[in-house]
């Protein structure tokens, strides 16, 4: 468990860098594979959000897609809210590559609901920082600001002031 529990730290730290790397993909395979055959379907489902991560990021959004929707259902399975506020940001994230803002943006505020009434404060600030991207590329540049106020405030309290600081900066062109 405890070979898991690192790959997926080691995973978790590259992603909210943003650093993803060939490694990433290897540290989510490798996650994964244990997993499963640990039978742990909670450890698996964030395994395969990792992978979707690793995917989003090399532009492979059906491969990203695939793997949200096998995590998506593991967690409802589970009944595993902070899990699927994660899963529907990632769909939300394909959602917005795909071009439709609008479902990402309902899909965020989905997500930020179930994160805001069950979840976890770290995946709260992840989701309010895409909504403000989303609500940026829709044209709303007040709940942008708002969102991206909110974010930074949620991240500073969590003691991530490297995550906060670029949601401070004034948004570019």
């Amino acid at each position: 468990m405890l070979e898991i529990d690192r790959l997926l730290v080691a995973l978790d730290l590259e992603i909210d860098g943003r650093a993803l790397t060939p490694g990433s993909r290897l540290a989510a395979d490798q996650a994964l594979r244990l997993a499963t055959g640990l039978g742990n379907g909670s450890l698996a489902a964030q395994a395969l959000l990792g992978r979707a991560e690793t995917h989003l990021d090399q532009g492979d959004v059906g491969l990203a897609a695939a793997e949200i929707a096998r995590a998506r259902a593991q967690y409802e399975q589970l009944d595993h809210p902070v899990g699927l506020a994660e899963a529907l940001r990632l769909e939300a994230a394909v959602a917005a590559a795909n071009g439709d803002l609008a479902r990402a943006a309902q899909l965020l505020a989905d997500a930020s609901a179930l994160a805001e009434h069950r979840g976890s404060a770290h995946t709260l600030a992840e989701i309010t920082r895409d909504l403000a991207s989303v609500r940026q590329r829709l044209g709303d540049a007040a709940g942008a600001q708002d969102a991206r106020v909110r974010a930074a405030h949620l991240y500073r309290k969590l003691g991530a002031a490297h995550l906060a600081r670029p949601l401070e900066a004034p948004p570019g062109p």
